[in-house]
């Protein structure tokens, strides 16, 4: 039997056209047979009579979509009685009728991590790590659990190889896997040769040029503020949107024009009427995680495109990276006005750029991988390449903060030390990641410091505020070195160094409580459980966990609907002055009590 991969997209296969469709489109012409699954498809119930007697014939023929010979669009297929957990079920199921050793998973999203709990680890496993879900979580407001944030640790930490879309991506996952492969994203070329252009779209026809165009979701990493600046400041120029709006809405004006989603096959038709391409992202840690499709397809279609700071764009021809909003206004002006042999000229180089992301060659890593002869390079080599394009650009502060990470990464603290001086620390306009100056202090023997950098981490971060007493409470111990030095771990996202740290004092109660918090965020519930069940009568979980990891032990109890135990850490939470956090539970403990079987 050939190989059977499972795709977990975290989008409809049918939305818009993204890396997981393309990679699902490309495993089919390497001879693979691929079954698309996303958290958006049909749901399907089956009695367990029914559920037991399938048939891969019979999923393909009755519980799928074809989409071609080789890809299959699975239908969330689920036993009457199980409907929260049925796709684990499902994923066993798949792997029992093509054999462990036939089965290919590619998780594109960390919600899959709750699914994957009965494959057997003889089935290789591919986490394709595609954005920051800790921004998202941290930054969007979209209403993500901060679950998502664990079940990506724990993913990350059991895959056999980890592909990053982004070197900051691939910084972040080297803490959790040695498997590591720099994959960002890239452009089926054929898509936007001129051969392929079908027809000229009508709403284009009545708008002046020259056209500055952006296809995309206008969501909340979109810069609003920096649309409207240039599209006031050049009234003549007509600002062109191809997409989708999400809970964000473009400026209201006579040179802003919104056309709504197209087609994937329709877009080359609209580029091809532009004279310069935007990318115009906020800066932030979410962005500095992205590489986005639109901009290879843009130079794809050679279009000269003009981006805000993304730095894995840079040192790539046939575009321009603004550093602010008059650096991205003259770069449009300069394109726009710029003589037809250099247009021409900045076109082939964009087109000579992207021939290096063809999706066929960046995808052939992935049959590598799944043969098992794919040769991945030192992790350590790959992030100090990276740093080496980056010492370039230290008058960005983005690039600065992504530096921060990456000297981190590969415990080159002097480095850091060298870059952000105390006496200069504080006089930045800027919110760089003090979690990680903070580990640098504490490694360059500055204890206070590093706990005043700490702190700075907190209040610049409402997410993490409840650690404020906590912490507080740290420095009263003993052996307050140990437990600050934990905890800056921790909120640096290196959980097992925190673990490796911290074994052996399982006598002392308040490094029970944070060894505990660690085991929960590495989305190790059955060893966190444990541990809190060995706790000596007499100790409050109250006294030795951090507010999040007590709030963990809540949802838990909620989760498994044991509401009653819920309800009284929820109680005792109320009681120790932490009323806004425990009334939140307490209101949905009532609410799942309650609801209808």
């Amino acid at each position: 039997m050939n190989k059977i991969v499972l795709l977990l997209g975290g989008i409809h296969y049918d939305g818009m056209k993204q890396r997981p469709q393309h990679m699902a489109d490309f495993l089919v012409t390497a001879g693979y047979q691929v079954f698309y699954a996303s958290l958006p498809e049909e749901k399907i119930q089956l009695s367990e009579n029914e559920f037991e007697s399938l048939t891969l014939e019979n999923i393909i023929l009755k519980y799928s979509t074809r989409k071609s010979e080789n890809l299959f669009v699975l239908k969330r297929i689920h036993k009457l009685s199980n409907a929260e957990t049925g796709m684990a079920e499902l994923f066993k199921k798949l792997e029992e009728l093509v054999g462990e050793q036939n089965l290919i998973i590619i998780a594109t999203h960390p919600i899959f991590m709750k699914y994957l709990a009965l494959i057997s680890d003889k089935v290789k496993i591919i986490y394709d790590c595609l954005d920051d879900w800790e921004s998202f979580y941290y930054d969007l407001g979209w209403g993500y659990s901060r679950s998502l944030i664990y079940y990506e640790r724990k993913l990350a930490s059991i895959s056999d190889v980890v592909l990053a879309s982004s070197k900051k991506l691939y910084t972040k996952m080297a803490l959790y896997n040695d498997n590591l492969y720099y994959l960002p994203n890239g452009v089926n070329n054929k898509d936007y040769q001129k051969s392929k252009l079908t027809f000229d779209p009508i709403e284009l026809k009545s708008i002046n040029k020259p056209i500055i165009f952006f296809m995309g979701a206008i969501a909340s990493w979109v810069d609003i503020n920096l649309i409207k600046f240039i599209s006031d400041k050049r009234p003549h120029y007509s600002f062109v949107f191809v997409g989708s709006m999400i809970k964000e809405s473009l400026p209201e004006s006579d040179n802003v024009y919104f056309l709504g989603e197209k087609r994937y096959e329709e877009l080359s038709n609209y580029l091809r009427h532009a004279k310069v391409a935007i990318v115009p992202f906020k800066t932030s840690n979410l962005t500095a995680a992205v590489t986005p499709l639109k901009f290879y397809e843009y130079l794809s279609a050679g279009i000269p495109t003009v981006t805000t700071m993304l730095p894995d764009l840079l040192g790539l021809e046939g575009a321009t990276i603004a550093q602010d909003y008059n650096e991205f206004l003259n770069a449009i002006d300069e394109y726009v006005n710029m003589e037809t042999i250099e247009y021409n000229h900045i076109q082939n180089s964009a087109k000579q750029t992207v021939s290096m992301f063809d999706w066929k060659k960046l995808f052939n890593s992935i049959h590598g991988i799944i043969e098992n002869n794919a040769l991945f390079e030192n992790k350590e080599v790959v992030i100090q390449s990276t740093i080496n394009v980056y010492k370039n650009y230290l008058s960005n502060n983005l690039v600065r903060n992504e530096l921060l990470n990456m000297y981190n990464t590969l415990n080159e603290f002097d480095k850091i030390y060298k870059l952000f001086p105390w006496n200069v620390i504080k006089q930045y306009n800027t919110q760089f990641d003090y979690n990680q100056l903070a580990l640098t202090y504490l490694r360059m023997g500055e204890f206070d410091r590093a706990v005043q950098l700490l702190f700075l981490y907190i209040e610049n971060n409402e997410h993490f505020l409840l650690y404020r007493q906590y912490i507080i409470e740290l420095l009263k111990m003993d052996n307050k070195d140990l437990l600050i030095e934990g905890i800056i771990l921790k909120l640096c996202g290196r959980h097992f160094e925190a673990l490796k740290l911290l074994d052996g004092y399982f006598h002392e109660p308040k490094i029970i409580g944070m060894i505990i918090g660690l085991y929960f965020e590495l989305f190790e519930r059955e060893i966190a459980l444990d541990l809190l069940s060995n706790i000596p009568s007499g100790i409050k979980l109250i006294d030795i966990l951090d507010p999040y990891s007590y709030q963990e032990v809540i949802d838990y109890f909620t989760d498994i609907q044991d509401y009653d135990t819920a309800e009284y850490l929820s109680l005792k939470m109320f009681k120790e002055g932490f009323e806004k956090e425990s009334t939140e539970k307490l209101g949905y403990i009532y609410f799942m009590k309650n609801l209808p079987n």
